[in-house]
């Protein structure tokens, strides 16, 4: 059930892209302005608007077991559910190079 709506909620969030995001962020997809280092050494993580939806549709799933089993178990996961629902919240919050 978990998977089913969090995949579920990726395509409606996808298929309403153009109405959800400033045609000037729209942009970030195919010129990315906001690079995670992700702990613990997990590498470089480019922002992608794919990638938001999908951690901030996990943002709202903090109740359940699966929640606990993805991202709490997961720090690179944990780290950018973090990260993404900041931006999402307040993108002015970043510079135009790093989100570190």
């Amino acid at each position: 059930m978990y998977n089913r709506m969090v995949n579920t909620m990726d395509e409606m969030l996808e298929e309403i892209f153009n109405d959800l995001v400033a045609p000037e962020d729209q942009d970030l997809n195919t010129n990315p302005q906001y690079i995670y280092d992700v702990p613990p050494n997990d590498g470089v993580h480019t922002f992608n608007w794919q990638d938001a939806f999908h951690y901030m549709n996990l943002n709202g799933l903090q109740q359940a077991t699966e929640y606990n089993q993805d991202v709490l178990q997961t720090p690179s996961i944990s780290f950018l559910v973090s990260k993404y629902a900041i931006y999402i919240k307040d993108p002015s919050r970043f510079n135009q190079n790093t989100c570190n």
